[in-house]
């Protein structure tokens, strides 16, 4: 489906709204975090920082932020970092002897390449890690990967990189209940060809258009599509182990081992990462329940990408924060590098606006081959009125519909905590459900694709269940309080959830 970009902001904030299902008793904003001018100080103190940071790298920015929340909540003051417009007047463009990291816009590419300088162009090892920050509109991408070399030791060890990826959310940008992760990677032969990597069978490495068998993208410069890409998740657990089923609700987020339940640190913790302070392979979501610091919590994954041994491969990855409840495209970040004889150079890494075609159809080839990921249609409070931009969801999911004429739809409608377990709750929940598949229907689907009976199934907490751990931010006790009104409008939903319809039995002869 194509995903909402940052265009639709100002639509996808009606879902900042606030109050009780029967009852509006609280204002929007109530919790917003307050400003003022000794915020100055503070802006000045991250512009000095990040201006440090390409010397003394990543982590001393995360220190200066943490001291900044810190100071701010001893005056009473909340202080959710600084806001994307004062981070890219901060940053300046980095001009080393490998790269040139820039923040393109929509207009200038549809996929942009970091510059190569002359390291880069001489085939030198490059030997600077990827550490730094990336402002985009919606917030700042944050990388910490780590150059290994490895396969000059007896016996070889691993060269790549390692380390993690984090997209922290900005004030005034889309809310979220869950923003996750989601990456896609591009895995070539120094001559370009196409290299199978563990985590996918060869039957479906296939390159191919959309509605044609196989998982990796197929090349089409008429829409900015580039060839060979694919999701980077376990098609595959490893090379015995049994690949997930066709038509299973295998999801498109990066998947590879994530961080278990009350961890610490970026995306849980782990002995002796290279890049960072701790993390697991795979990833921690995050979210933006409000402009609040206690409602803001970083998205992260952690990745060692690379080989043992004396390699000669292509890496390209893109990395994008998405909403997963709202479909927002938060930002992406493309980087990647080469292994030549076992070596690591000409790494990279960019920021983008929004998410690329070659993305876009990377992930439609994955919710064709497996199953589209649930979608969840917001609501507000004490309404079973689907808005403009909920239902601009279903125009998006038409056309996997139509090229997949058999997949069926459930739907499943809920409402906040307020007023508890009412039957005013849940014959609003099924009110809710019956108004999506009605949309539905309008819009094309036919009424035999969507399973009944339809589902209300009254109040729920489940929307807003993670709480802000570690060193992502967040307030764990805010998230817990559930009568929250910034934790209860993501609760006042419908879920539509995806499957195959089964095969038709095979016709009995006389």
């Amino acid at each position: 489906m194509p995903l909402a970009t940052l265009q639709t902001w100002e639509a996808a904030r009606h879902m900042h709204e606030h109050g009780p299902e029967s009852q509006a008793t609280e204002k929007p904003g109530q919790r917003a975090a307050t400003r003022s001018s000794a915020d100055d100080g503070a802006s000045e103190a991250v512009r000095d920082a990040l201006r440090l940071q390409r010397l003394v790298g990543n982590r001393a920015v995360s220190s200066l932020l943490g001291s900044l929340r810190a100071g701010a909540a001893g005056a009473g003051r909340s202080f959710a970092g600084p806001s994307s417009d004062v981070l890219s007047r901060a940053v300046t463009v980095e001009t080393t002897a490998d790269a040139v990291v820039e923040v393109p816009t929509r207009e200038s590419a549809t996929r942009t390449r970091a510059v190569p300088g002359p390291a880069a162009a001489s085939h030198l090892p490059v030997q600077r890690d990827l550490a730094q920050s990336m402002p985009v509109s919606a917030g700042v991408f944050e990388a910490d990967m780590r150059t290994r070399q490895g396969a000059a030791s007896t016996p070889p060890t691993f060269s790549g990189l390692d380390g993690f990826i984090r997209f922290v959310p900005a004030v005034g940008a889309p809310n979220s209940s869950k923003i996750v992760m989601i990456q896609i990677v591009k895995l070539t032969d120094l001559g370009g060809a196409d290299e199978r990597s563990q985590s996918i069978p060869a039957s479906r490495g296939a390159r191919g258009a959309l509605g044609q068998p196989g998982v990796r993208t197929q090349d089409d410069a008429s829409r900015g599509v580039e060839g060979g890409f694919f999701t980077d998740v376990h098609h595959q657990a490893n090379p015995s182990a049994t690949p997930a089923a066709a038509g299973s609700a295998l999801s498109p987020n990066f998947n590879f081992q994530p961080a278990g339940a009350g961890v610490t640190g970026v995306a849980g913790s782990t002995p002796t990462p290279a890049g960072g302070t701790g993390g697991v392979v795979g990833q921690t979501p995050g979210f933006k329940r409000s402009d609040d610091a206690a409602d803001i919590r970083s998205a992260a994954l952690f990745d060692t990408p690379g080989s043992v041994g004396r390699a000669n491969l292509i890496f390209e990855f893109e990395s994008v924060a998405k909403g997963e409840d709202t479909q927002v495209v938060y930002g992406t970040v493309r980087w990647g590098f080469t292994l030549r004889n076992g070596v690591v150079e000409n790494d990279h890494i960019t920021p983008l606006e929004g998410a690329s075609a070659t993305f876009v159809e990377a992930l439609e080839r994955h919710r064709d081959f497996y199953v589209h990921e649930p979608v969840t249609f917001h609501f507000p409070f004490a309404s079973a009125e689907l808005s403009t931009v909920e239902s601009a969801k279903i125009d998006e999911l038409i056309p996997y519909m139509t090229r997949n004429p058999r997949a069926q739809i459930s739907l499943e409608g809920f409402a906040d905590i307020r007023g508890g377990a009412s039957r005013f709750n849940t014959e609003l929940s099924l009110r809710r459900a019956q108004a999506v598949r009605a949309e539905l229907i309008v819009k094309g689907v036919d009424p035999a694709r969507i399973s009944s009976p339809l589902v209300g199934s009254g109040i729920s907490t489940d929307s807003t269940a993670d709480a802000g751990t570690g060193d992502q931010g967040g307030d764990a006790a805010a998230a817990r309080d559930r009568d929250r009104a910034e934790n209860r409008q993501f609760n006042r939903r419908v879920v539509a959830t995806f499957s195959p319809a089964a095969a038709p039995a095979p016709a009995v002869g006389p």
